[in-house]
């Protein structure tokens, strides 16, 4: 599947646009709203879910992968990959913990809210640097 869309689309293009993908799907489940007694609820949710963890995150994160690789070329990778691994192990223990938080004390829909604002940010940083970007993974 990765092969295929890299066919039409750089790792930049990649990162950007599936940073999008999960930026729509977190906005449904804004949308959404409560969906006690809504059985539509299960499907959008669904269909959200879908977008972030099934298209958004994995084709974005094996691009940015990708593009890292390139930008390092033949240097040593062991330990920067280790770091960039670190980092996303270090997301994923207190992020849960964090969004609890938010959860608990403003509601569930500013913590969506919180999420588009940071997947918008890194979407908008990623499309604002695309040139450097391309340039350095050439």
């Amino acid at each position: 599947c990765l092969g295929q869309i890299a066919k039409f689309m750089s790792d930049v293009e990649m990162i950007i646009s599936f940073t999008v993908v999960m930026v729509l799907g977190v906005v449904s489940l804004i949308l959404m709203g409560d969906p006690k007694g809504d059985s539509s609820g299960v499907w959008i949710f669904s269909i959200a879910i879908f977008f972030i963890y099934s298209l958004g995150y994995p084709i974005g994160h094996a691009a940015n992968i990708g593009l890292f690789s390139k930008i390092v070329g033949r240097r040593p990778q062991g330990a920067l990959l280790g770091w960039f691994s670190f980092a996303g192990s270090l997301a994923r223990m207190l992020f849960p913990l964090m969004s609890g938080y938010v959860e608990n004390y403003f509601g569930i829909t500013a913590l969506f809210w919180i999420l588009t604002f940071v997947l918008g940010l890194s979407a908008t940083a990623v499309f604002l640097a695309r040139d450097a970007l391309s340039e350095l993974s050439r």
